[in-house]
């Protein structure tokens, strides 16, 4: 469910490639969309795209990366600029809801939530000068930090009937003595949050591995068990109430990724590799993202890994033993999106797999010639959105 979490740092990654010249744009005939084509959105990033087919995302002048700001997409209504300059999108949900993080300022608090209905509204603070946004869900809860007029941070809850609610800062729930290191990772559709805790054990500071958590509105928190280590993360977590994530096993060095019931508690999801694997995103029905490290007679490095309860867990490839494949998300029919390298040692390209027809390149769909491009999102559809890097050093969205 996790739709900001493991996301890539694209932008940062851009801005030091250079290519070469020659490149344009034009119709693509790689995975189908709607059109059967995969538009050119404009200038920016597309993150998000919903079952409706709604896209959101980053864009901006050309000219100045800094004046960025978030715009939606469809194919019927095209492109507009809902989020103020220096804005960024952090979620989308399937009600058309975007959760949009901005610069604070008088007039706003940093957090922000627009929808064609209501437009642009403003989350609001519990006292302090500025809210920053985490998640939000299909229902329009959205889950964030805000600061009190004293400078203390809490976690916040806002929707558009009840308004702001201050959760606090889970201390109360009786888990920390002097303190916690708090990490929100996610939020289902019930308002069910996870995330991982650290806790202070004495006044010389000594903290506690980290553990994963589940907190529920009405039973509180609960600290998760561990695969035989001491700490653990929680990354995601569906509309079922299961959680993935990572946590250390017995040598508490090498973790593993797991997925977590209120029923069946922690499963294992490594396989017999060897190294360290994690859990970053599921879907509601069971079918798990995340990322292993391999050692074999290939050499090592890092792939993506997905796994059902059918399946068990199947490594992502690019193409060939050597490429990489760096996952981004994936959809309820197991469909994953991301980026990777190609054999001949060409540029990174827009990735697509699924477990029964392996990976396919969606780089070349677009554009006539080598270029770089990543997938960042993938609805039940099968349409995906992202990046393509073109001749003019620009970034611009795409569909496919």
């Amino acid at each position: 469910m996790s739709n900001n979490s493991s996301r890539i740092k694209t932008a940062v990654l851009l801005a030091i490639l250079i290519l070469p010249a020659g490149l344009v744009g034009c119709p693509g005939q790689g995975f189908p969309s709607s059109t059967d084509t995969c538009p050119e959105i404009g200038p920016g990033i597309a993150r998000f795209i919903n079952d409706s087919g709604l896209v959101a995302g980053d864009g901006g002048d050309y000219g100045d990366p800094y004046e960025n700001v978030v715009f939606v997409w469809d194919a019927a209504a095209g492109f507009k600029i809902v989020g103020p300059p220096r804005s960024s999108a952090v979620a989308l949900n399937e009600a058309g809801q975007v959760l949009i993080k901005a610069i604070p300022a008088e007039t706003r608090s940093g957090c922000l939530v627009w929808d064609a209905v209501h437009g642009l509204q403003d989350v609001g603070t519990i006292g302090g000068r500025w809210s920053e946004p985490i998640a939000l869900n299909d229902n329009g809860l959205v889950l964030g930090n805000s600061v009190r007029a004293d400078w203390v941070e809490h976690l916040i809850l806002w929707d558009a009937i009840n308004g702001l609610r201050d959760i606090g800062d889970l201390s109360e729930y009786g888990v920390v003595s002097l303190g916690a290191q708090v990490s929100i990772a996610d939020m289902n559709n019930s308002g069910i949050i996870v995330g991982t805790i650290a806790t202070v054990l004495d006044r010389f500071n000594t903290w506690t591995s980290p553990r994963a958590f589940v907190w529920d509105p009405q039973q509180g928190l609960q600290i998760l068990d561990t695969l035989g280590g001491d700490g653990s993360a929680a990354n995601a977590i569906n509309n079922k109430g299961q959680v993935v994530g990572w946590s250390y096993v017995e040598d508490n060095y090498t973790c593993h990724a797991f997925l977590w019931t209120e029923d069946s508690g922690m499963l294992d999801l490594h396989d017999l590799s060897g190294g360290r694997s994690w859990a970053v995103d599921l879907t509601d029905n069971g079918k798990v993202l995340g990322t292993i490290e391999y050692s074999d007679e290939h050499g090592s490095g890092s792939m993506g890994f997905y796994y059902d309860s059918r399946r068990g867990m199947q490594r992502i490839r690019a193409f060939g033993d050597l490429s990489s494949f760096y996952v981004e998300a994936i959809n309820r029919h197991g469909q994953v999106v991301g980026q990777g390298s190609i054999d001949n040692g060409g540029y990174d390209h827009a990735l697509l797999w699924d477990p029964t027809n392996g990976t396919q390149d969606l780089g070349p769909a677009c554009m006539e010639y080598p270029a770089i491009s990543g997938a960042l999102d993938i609805n039940a559809s099968g349409q995906v959105v992202g990046w393509i890097h073109s001749v003019q050093n620009n970034i611009d969205a795409y569909v496919w």
